[in-house]
């Protein structure tokens, strides 16, 4: 495994760190959370600049259940990117205050929507890609032999992980803002502001977990269809014998 790769792979969770971050408006103000944004889209830029081979993938999403559930996931984050890279522009007070773009509530609105989609998103397409990631773990931490004990402590963690994210998207009513449903509820960061990133970190884990699981599964489908498929041509193959 090339050190591009982990390179690629630093900057990926780098970026997730700092979207983390970003969502803590309250508590950084509105510059920082500004500065903040406009390095996550520039680390946005790197990760498709290197993954931009995808695209031309897209015509082949039909081809199976796991590549066009992957499609759609990345469709929806690339279109949830866009729309919250457009707010931010729109509704920027410090960094892009020359654009002049007036933004208005509706445009704040969208912004916040897409942000917390985004987060579901991201955790989904993350999981979708855990195989590669802990592939890039074990070569890291130079693993080469293979642990029962240390696959269920992960699995273990994992799970704990999920079930904190379930908790905490209760805590955070992540289901209203995924709605738009209009909430006076925020987080006081003067009390807890380490919670409110594990709270989010475990968000993330949650869809992370369900994007891994998932993907699995998909697999595991698109697999006994090709050997069902492999299959019927063998007899067609037989019968025409």
């Amino acid at each position: 495994m090339n050190r591009q790769l982990f390179f690629r792979l630093a900057l990926d969770f780098i970026a997730t760190g700092l979207f983390v971050l970003a969502l803590a408006f309250e508590w950084f103000g509105s510059l920082v959370h500004e500065i903040l944004g406009t390095v996550f889209f520039l680390l946005l830029i790197a990760h498709i600049t290197f993954n931009r081979r995808w695209f031309a993938s897209v015509p082949k999403a039909t081809q199976n259940r796991r590549r066009l559930v992957t499609t759609l996931i990345n469709l929806s984050l690339v279109v949830a990117c866009v729309a919250l890279l457009v707010t931010s522009l729109m509704i920027s007070r410090d960094l892009f205050w020359f654009l002049r773009l007036d933004g208005d509530f509706l445009a704040r609105q969208i912004h916040t929507l897409s942000a917390y989609w985004m987060l579901v998103i991201v955790g989904i397409h993350l999981g979708m890609h855990w195989f590669m990631i802990m592939v890039a773990a074990r070569v890291l931490l130079n693993i080469t032999s293979r642990s029962r004990l240390r696959t269920w402590a992960l699995r273990g963690l994992t799970m704990l992980g999920a079930a904190h994210g379930i908790l905490a998207s209760l805590e955070t009513n992540l289901g209203n803002k995924l709605i738009l449903y209009f909430t006076f509820s925020y987080w006081d960061f003067d009390a807890d502001w380490l919670r409110f990133l594990a709270n989010y970190g475990a968000i993330i884990t949650l869809y992370a977990a369900i994007g891994h699981y998932g993907n699995i599964k998909l697999q595991g489908k698109s697999k006994r269809r090709g050997s069902a498929g492999k299959g019927r041509r063998k007899a067609g193959v037989s019968a025409s014998a």
